[in-house]
């Protein structure tokens, strides 16, 4: 029998549903927007499909479990499970049995009695098997077009950044130039080629080597390649073509996804699992009479294999399940939902009456809050993955079983704003996850804003009050502020009024502290916005499960003492990941004056937003990195320097490019990157704050030999310059371009490291600028 999918899919989600089937224990990794739930129910309706067999749902609190109650009840098949618990559930299932009772009989009278219910069956069994192959080339169409058209806004908001930087740059007239008509690869195999070589040999010398560059790019004869404006002409063309290449691309899946009649296919498929599905129910209830249990003449714990029978499907929480049934049956599955936030004890309540496991969560969000008596207990565990101090089950069963763990990412996601989901995607995620939605054009308002307060610390920690805690008034008026008026000449209020928030609330503001989050609330309800939209002021732990259209995080901290000893608890990568990703189509940073220069999470948030979209951050002269240009540019750099030289234009280049490479594989590093031969124009966001000089110095083709950026914000940390002994130290002229070119680095906040070709432990060097930079 194939796998059924009658509720929406890919191809991760089909790959975790087979997993959950055919292993006693299976972890789906699910960051947010993922389809977590409907992967649950897909995993629900194939063991419905085995005679006899149950699932139990279950989390360490209430809200994942009501979500899948409410999806089975929209998809209308809530009459297979019940909603068990604490005894107030228990108490109102059991009232409710009639209703469900009610609700069956109508159901089996839709689906139509049973030799219409087996030949449809029959045909849909069929109809599966010749649609798989179709829909798994739909799936990757779909794929393939949503990483096109990403990148494609990638590399426009990085060429937008050089039009931004060449501002008034007078372009030479390169229209006639055959380079240009070739493809955006050609055009970076001759700037990296021309900066290895820019100057071919005289004569018969140079007579091969002219012919073959005539032959890959046509006539170039009167190119300067020293010149900074012909440079930043072709770069302009590069980012031009690859953008024309990109669409093209684009259109051609288009029309394959049209083609193939993606939503048809789609549609078909999940029509044949519901027909399915319809009769497996249809066997499992028609010739039966419908059991009602109570709490005196038939209790649940009494009659568990009855009750299972009518109730296939058990949604609970971990601390409840093994009261809700008897003490020696076993459910057939049990799935963890929300298995990052579920502690060892929990789990193991949940995973005595399991024969199989599926373990669902995000190890990126934020975990269980341990017992910290638990913390001072004397007693060890067994082996360090069950350790009740540290783990939750998610990451006690990735640790334990390692490798062999069958697990699947879910990485299509659907929720976000491109903008919003990509910042975690590429801080937390490594960059797997694929944004399946489209951005909106002509936006009255940008999908991500920074909003900072006056200059002052002006975070309060109340320890003698009534009422404990730490807030920002401040920041709670700036947020006040913005619910009740206009915003860049935009009512915010339209903003709430103009998007369907669905099962999300219209407005979220969020806090990692409790007094915060609650003086948010009174905020929000002293501008009437409450009434009027659906809004929760929660606490960032409080709101991981849920979502908002439009989300505010207020993050408090400030530069005092005390803003400091609090910055490790607010900039938690998997709190800012949480507060992030609850946003659906707007989220709005509210922070400190300084923007919370100690921070790294934070601080990374905030560069981002102002490589996104510099309007929306006061612009402070960040360095950034065109990194799509220069990573492509640096591979193909040391491809013709390993062709042209044997190795490197300077072989002390060629080891410190390896070294880097080697470096930034330890896990402290891993969000930063290197490319090489970066030139200090395309480094400067302006050049208002040099002198003539320094200005001067940076028209020309002056480049630094590496520079190591952070990937998520673009902005760069640290340059490294390579200086031989004879041409640096030996050469005052040289010395002198040396020192200018870090002083105009450090005019713009970067730092810079100079390696002598005849220093010792290098790597500890680089290592420990690193480390001092990232403190």
């Amino acid at each position: 029998m194939p796998i059924i999918l009658p509720f929406q899919s890919n191809e991760d989600q089909k790959i975790a549903v087979e997993r959950a089937l055919s292993h006693r224990v299976s972890v789906i990794d699910g960051p947010p927007g993922t389809g977590k739930t409907e992967t649950i129910l897909n995993i629900i309706a194939n063991i419905l499909m085995i005679p006899g067999a149950t699932v139990g749902v279950v989390s360490f609190g209430n809200a994942a479990v009501e979500n899948v109650k409410d999806k089975l009840d929209e998809a209308g098949y809530g009459f297979v499970a019940a909603r068990m618990g604490k005894k107030e559930y228990v108490t109102s299932f059991l009232a409710d049995q009639e209703a469900r009772a009610s609700s069956i009989v109508r159901w089996l009278n839709q689906v139509s009695v049973n030799e219409a219910v087996r030949s449809a069956g029959g045909q849909a069994a069929d109809d599966l098997e010749q649609i798989d192959k179709q829909l798994h080339r739909v799936w990757n169409s779909c794929r393939e077009l949503a990483k096109v058209s990403n990148k494609i806004e990638e590399y426009s908001l990085e060429a937008a950044h050089l039009e931004r930087r060449a501002d008034g740059v007078v372009f030479p007239d390169l229209s006639e130039l055959p380079l240009l008509r070739k493809s955006s690869g050609r055009i970076l195999d001759y700037l990296a080629e021309t900066t290895v070589h820019p100057d071919l040999p005289e004569g018969i010398m140079g007579l091969v080597p002219r012919i073959r560059r005539y032959f890959k790019y046509g006539r170039t004869k009167d190119l300067d390649t020293r010149d900074t404006n012909i440079i930043l002409g072709l770069e302009r063309a590069f980012y031009s073509r690859r953008i024309e290449e990109l669409r093209q691309k684009e259109r051609r899946w288009r029309a394959e996804i049209g083609y193939r009649s993606s939503e048809e296919i789609r549609g078909k498929y999940q029509e044949s699992s519901r027909a399915l599905l319809d009769l497996a129910l249809w066997q499992r209830y028609a010739n039966s009479a419908r059991l009602v249990f109570d709490e005196d003449n038939k209790p649940i714990w009494k009659h568990t294999p009855e009750f299972l029978s009518e109730y296939p499907v058990v949604l609970t929480t971990c601390h409840s399940i093994r009261r809700n049934l008897s003490e020696g049956h076993l459910l057939d599955w049990v799935i963890i939902d929300e298995a990052t936030q579920t502690n060892l004890h929990a789990a193991a309540l949940a995973m005595s009456k399991a024969r199989n496991v599926v373990v669902v969560g995000d190890l990126k969000q934020l975990g269980p809050i341990f017992d910290k008596k638990l913390e001072s207990a004397s007693i060890s565990p067994p082996l360090p993955a069950y350790d009740v101090t540290a783990h939750s089950i998610l990451s006690s069963v990735t640790e334990l079983y390692g490798q062999e763990l069958p697990r699947t990412m879910l990485r299509e996601h659907y929720r976000c704003a491109p903008e919003i989901i990509e910042f975690c995607n590429k801080m937390f995620y490594d960059g797997e996850l694929i944004s399946m939605k489209s951005r909106k054009s002509n936006d009255k308002w940008p999908a991500l804003m920074v909003r900072k307060t006056a200059p002052g610390n002006h975070m309060r920690t109340l320890r003698r009050a009534l009422t404990k805690g730490t807030y920002s008034q401040r920041e709670i008026d700036l947020v006040e502020e913005l619910l009740g008026g206009v915003v860049d000449g935009v009512d915010f209020r339209s903003i709430l009024e103009g998007e369907d928030s669905g099962s999300d609330y219209a407005l979220g503001v969020t806090s990692p502290y409790r007094l915060q989050a609650d003086r948010l609330g009174e905020a929000i309800n002293r501008t009437g916005a409450a009434p009027e939209f659906s809004s929760l002021s929660e606490t960032i732990h409080k709101f991981q499960g849920r979502g908002a259209n439009v989300m505010v995080l207020s993050t408090v901290v400030d530069e005092s003492r005390n803003g400091h000893m609090k910055l490790g608890f607010v900039d938690d990568p998997r709190m800012i990941n949480v507060a992030v990703s609850r946003a659906r189509e707007k989220f709005i940073l509210v922070t400190n004056h300084n923007e919370v220069p100690r921070s790294k999470v934070i601080k990374a948030l905030i560069d981002y937003v102002r490589y996104q979209d510099p309007d929306q951050v006061t612009e402070s002269g960040v360095l950034s990195v065109f990194d799509l240009l220069y990573q492509e540019y640096s591979e193909r750099l040391s491809e013709f320097a390993s062709r042209v030289h044997g190795g490197s234009k300077y072989k002390s280049e060629n080891i410190v490019w390896t070294l880097l490479k080697d470096v930034l594989k330890d896990p402290a590093y891993d969000l930063l990157e290197v490319v090489s031969q970066v030139r200090l124009r395309d480094l400067m966001p302006d050049t208002d704050r040099l002198n003539e000089r320094q200005k001067k110095f940076v028209r020309s083709t002056s480049a630094v030999d590496f520079a190591i950026y952070h990937k998520v914000s673009k902005r760069m940390l640290l340059a490294i310059e390579v200086n031989g002994t004879e041409y640096h130290e030996d050469n005052p002229e040289q010395q002198a371009r040396d020192e200018l070119k870090a002083q105009i680095i450090s005019v713009y906040g970067a730092d810079m490291l100079s390696l002598r070709t005849n220093d010792s432990n290098i790597e500890s060097m680089i290592r420990g600028r690193l480390d001092q930079i990232l403190a």
